[in-house]
């Protein structure tokens, strides 16, 4: 699935669009939207990002588990030099090498979780400035006609970019924003 980015001065006109995407075929599910304000989308019936959708925590986490594999790797080998010829050397490089993969998987996951989403980050200042990003997540065959739609009934969402539903590590900017916005 692939991911489409619109970006609203109004809460009113971001619902108006939702409204028209749900008649066109897009499931309530994968319409989400980001806002300094989870209040108002509450009770307009919209989804919000939620917690694992405005934090980068399931990026960073993989991003951590990526380097905690080359440091259990690392540390693994290096005590296996140590104590190989030891009975229980298999063992040992095997414990540290999985307190190696678990440590930095759970460090990527505290940097995640007090950052942005990789998602949201280009759009840090518009959200604290009072916008509303709405995400409307498509199989390709959906791509042309909500487009067409957009560009017709809704241009005052501006189509700021795409990205793919798929959480990849190498996906992103290394340099995230701290959440400042709620």
């Amino acid at each position: 699935m692939k991911q489409h980015h619109y970006l609203f001065n109004s809460l009113d006109e971001l619902q108006s669009a939702c409204y028209d995407l749900e008649q066109l075929g897009i499931q309530h599910g994968h319409l989400l939207v980001a806002s300094s304000s989870p209040l108002s989308l509450e009770k307009r019936g919209l989804n919000s990002v939620a917690l694992f959708g405005d934090s980068d925590i399931v990026h960073s986490g993989l991003r951590g588990l990526l380097f905690g594999v080359l440091a259990s790797v690392a540390s693994g080998t290096a005590v296996w030099f140590f104590f190989g010829t030891h009975q229980w050397g298999v063992v040992i490089a095997g414990f540290v090498a999985l307190i190696a993969l678990g440590f930095c998987t759970w460090i990527g996951g505290l940097v995640g979780v007090s950052h942005d989403n990789w998602r949201l980050s280009p759009y840090h200042d518009q959200l604290e400035q009072g916008k509303s990003l709405l995400l409307v997540e498509v199989v390709p065959d959906q791509e042309q006609p909500v487009t067409r739609l957009m560009t017709s009934l809704h241009r005052q969402g501006v189509h700021t970019g795409e990205s793919s539903s798929f959480e990849s590590p190498f996906a992103g900017d290394w340099n995230l924003h701290l959440k400042t916005f709620r």
